[in-house]
């Protein structure tokens, strides 16, 4: 009799524990993931309206050029160089290649708009290296973080794009003035790519007439089947009106994980 108490009592220990277990995991936090733009934009006050139930990370990430951490980057070591080193070099020889003036003008010239033509190049790649370096960081946080939501601002929006059409986010996601335009055209990258077919509900909220996000960019979203929603506000996103309905799809895409997973 006492073993099968004993018995009894495990197992009952046991179901009250798998069931405590389950309570706690239903319970858990919402967690999202911020890949942030030059200025907070609506992330601050979005942190305040979930603060009761979400967990966010918002990682360090390169963003030329605002900050300091975009700054470790080999592509503006030679951009430097070749200002400081290079083209005063080349200039400081001119006289000793050439005695003809013409002639040494010409060299002057070329000089100056072959490391115009290089610093563009150069200038490319330093945002291409930040636009990689922004990407390993993120997908470091969400190899951590393991989080139910990705929202991207601005520059981090365009970072976010980066990572659900190259597969390293399979998750749905909120980007907030996106500049994937605008950091393409400076990088000289191609255009806005679909992503895969099955991939998550993306929801894009543009201003409208906002300069840092063309029209041009609302329709490449709409064609890769993104949900763009247009708000009458600016690229900072901070009209109580634009908030609200950020919080809301926010509100919608978690409760749509929860239900899925928990």
């Amino acid at each position: 009799a006492m073993a099968t108490r004993s018995i009894g009592a495990s197992v009952g220990g046991a179901v009250e524990g798998g069931q405590g277990m389950s309570e706690a995991s239903a319970r858990r936090r919402y967690r999202v993931l911020i890949l942030g733009g030059w200025s907070p934009g609506p992330l601050d006050e979005l942190r305040m309206r979930f603060r009761g139930d979400t967990d966010f990370l918002e990682p360090s990430i390169p963003m030329p050029p605002a900050g300091v951490r975009w700054c470790f980057n080999p592509c503006l070591v030679l951009l430097v160089l070749l200002f400081l080193v290079v083209l005063p070099y080349v200039f400081a020889s001119v006289t000793g290649w050439t005695d003809n003036e013409v002639v040494a003008w010409f060299l002057y010239i070329g000089s100056t708009l072959g490391a115009l033509f290089l610093a563009r190049l150069i200038i490319a790649g330093v945002v291409q290296f930040s636009v990689w370096d922004a990407c390993r960081i993120a997908c470091g946080a969400i190899r951590d973080f393991e989080p139910d939501l990705l929202l991207g601002f601005s520059w981090g929006g365009g970072i976010a794009n980066c990572l659900i059409v190259r597969g390293n986010w399979t998750g749905p996601s909120i980007l907030m003035a996106p500049t994937v335009n605008v950091v393409n055209r400076v990088a000289c990258a191609s255009a806005l790519k679909a992503p895969r077919r099955d991939a998550p509900p993306v929801h894009v909220f543009h201003a409208q007439g906002d300069p840092f996000c063309p029209e041009a960019q609302v329709a490449a979203f709409r064609a890769v089947g993104f949900d763009v929603h247009i708000v009458q506000d600016e690229h900072v996103l901070l009209r109580r009106g634009t908030v609200d309905e950020i919080s809301r799809y926010m509100r919608q895409l978690l409760s749509g994980v929860r239900g899925e997973t928990r």
